[in-house]
């Protein structure tokens, strides 16, 4: 019998393994975590795109930052990218391509969805040089493919989309935008 728990113990853990991973934590990361990561990429690129651009908005992943070429071929087997502009904001999205990556033949880890919006605003500390951007992440309130709703500013508050919840407190960025495009912003 002494001879038999060995040998138990050396094939049974493998199977077990399987059955019920007990670290799954790249899976976990190859799974949420890249997806937020990537968004978070996306939100500082399209800031810094606006500023050193005269105030507009890529249309670009790849021209917002080009080291998200290679955080987003690592992640694309899990997620849509894509990009979405208006003459006021943009919007990043990580869309899930699945709801679960498994993990094991009982364990599924959920991929969650990340949106972000960056909107210009009047800079209220010196509106009569500057604009300013603020943004926000949003992420999906249960695992699942559905195209996440924008996030929304309105009379100074910037709130996510239904379906989503706030991820992060918002992040602002003074610009110094040439006098010709203020003028063409003037009624924000």
């Amino acid at each position: 019998m002494l001879a038999f728990i060995p040998f138990v113990w050396i094939i049974l853990p493998p199977f077990l393994y399987n059955l019920f991973p007990l670290n799954f934590s790249n899976e976990s990361w190859d799974t949420s975590s890249v997806g937020l990561a990537s968004i978070g990429m996306m939100t500082r690129g399209q800031q810094r795109y606006f500023l050193e651009h005269n105030g507009i908005f890529s249309k670009s992943i790849y021209e917002i930052d080009i080291a998200l070429k290679e955080q987003m071929s690592n992640s694309s087997k899990n997620y849509n990218y894509s990009i979405k502009i208006t003459p006021i904001s943009a919007f990043n999205y990580a869309n899930p391509r699945r709801e679960y990556v498994k993990k094991g033949w009982f364990v599924k880890i959920p991929v969650i969805g990340y949106v972000n919006g960056v909107f210009i605003v009047p800079n209220t500390k010196n509106s009569k040089n500057k604009l300013t951007t603020f943004a926000i992440i949003c992420q999906n309130k249960l695992p699942g493919t559905i195209h996440l709703s924008d996030p929304i500013y309105q009379n100074g508050i910037l709130t996510c989309g239904s379906g989503t919840i706030k991820l992060q407190k918002p992040k602002q960025l003074a610009t110094r935008i040439p006098q010709k495009y203020q003028q063409n912003r003037a009624s924000i």
